[in-house]
């Protein structure tokens, strides 16, 4: 098992002892979980992402339950087999960078190239 699944495991049994956001982004910061986690933030989603390394957040971000982070496509996977097009397509990565004093609600998508 790599070091960030059982990071993630982790998180997720913290989480369902500590209910606090604020405890969840304590948590996170302490364990390096994204690229950067900024002062006075609440994460209150159970499940880190797997690509969190492209992950920002600046200072007072606050983050609802059930919300994805999503820092690639797979388009490519279906390019990349379908007769009409040719050549080679890569997959697209990009960072997500959260500014400061941002809410993120409920249900929310947030993909990369998002600042």
């Amino acid at each position: 098992m790599k070091k960030f699944d059982f990071i993630r495991m982790k998180y997720f049994l913290y989480c369902l002892v500590k209910r606090s956001g604020f405890d969840h982004a304590r948590f996170i910061k302490k364990h390096n979980c994204f690229n950067a986690m900024g002062e006075n933030c609440f994460f209150q989603p159970y499940n880190l992402p797997a690509d969190s390394q492209f992950i920002r957040f600046g200072n007072n971000v606050v983050v609802a339950s059930d919300v994805s982070f999503v820092c690639h496509d797979v388009i490519h996977h279906v390019l990349n087999h379908h007769p009409k097009f040719t050549g080679e397509y890569s997959v697209y990565w990009d960072v997500i960078d959260i500014k400061d004093n941002v809410f993120i609600g409920t249900g929310s998508i947030i993909l990369g190239v998002s600042r």
